[in-house]
């Protein structure tokens, strides 16, 4: 349903705020890398795409983690935001679906729910 809500009621911060209400509901933990911290931690590129974002709506990269023991499964999904400061280098043709460029987060999210409920 993320994928669904209007821009201004999801940006990264909203994304993120729904990793971390997941992660409450199950025990993970979940820690983020905020705005110019992402420069910090050499990763210009997730900073680039929402350099220019007020207060509240800057870039962040979220993780997530779950369970114990050595086996691992780490599942990526882009999450970039529609109208969050970025630069507009797509054509207006792709404008129309733009805001559902934050469905590969959306699709981990619901996923890792999956796995979390079972």
């Amino acid at each position: 349903d993320l994928i669904s809500l209007p821009c201004e009621q999801m940006g990264p911060a909203d994304l993120e705020q729904a990793a971390r209400d997941l992660a409450a509901r199950h025990g993970a933990e979940v820690d983020s890398i905020v705005g110019d911290d992402l420069l910090k931690q050499n990763l210009p590129v997730v900073h680039a795409v929402g350099r220019a974002a007020g207060v509240g709506r800057e870039p962040r990269l979220v993780d997530m983690r779950w369970g114990s023991g050595s086996s691992k499964v780490t599942l990526v999904g882009k999450g970039v935001c529609f109208d969050t400061g970025g630069l507009d280098i797509k054509p207006a043709s792709a404008m129309l679906t733009m805001k559902k460029d934050m469905g590969g987060a959306a699709h981990v999210l619901g996923l890792a729910s999956l796995v979390m409920d079972s």
